[in-house]
């Protein structure tokens, strides 16, 4: 079964200053070039300028220009569980630092 498309909001995400409202843009989202099952985002295609694939620092995804404030580390359960119970100190928990 395939899912529906998801509809971007119905009104343009305006942010306000100086009593002038700004339009912000649709971001880029960037997926790891290491992620090896990447996450479908064709739903969501209106949401968003592009996908593009890079290799990034920390994390699977982020979004273009924002790579240093936000990042997604995608995880299954096991994976998180291991990431953050392996000792001595794990990868997952100095990749957490990092972010």
């Amino acid at each position: 079964m395939m899912a529906a498309p998801v509809p971007p909001p119905t009104i343009p995400v305006l942010a306000e200053r100086g009593g002038t409202q700004l339009k912000t843009p649709r971001p880029t989202v960037l997926v790891d070039t290491r992620e090896q099952n990447p996450f479908d985002f064709s739903r969501f295609g209106t949401w968003f300028s592009g996908i593009e694939r890079k290799a990034l620092k920390l994390g699977d995804y982020s979004v273009a220009g924002l790579e240093d404030v936000c990042v997604v580390e995608r995880k299954d359960l096991s994976d998180l569980v291991h990431s953050f119970t392996a000792r001595p100190l794990s990868r997952g928990q100095r990749s957490l630092r990092r972010m």
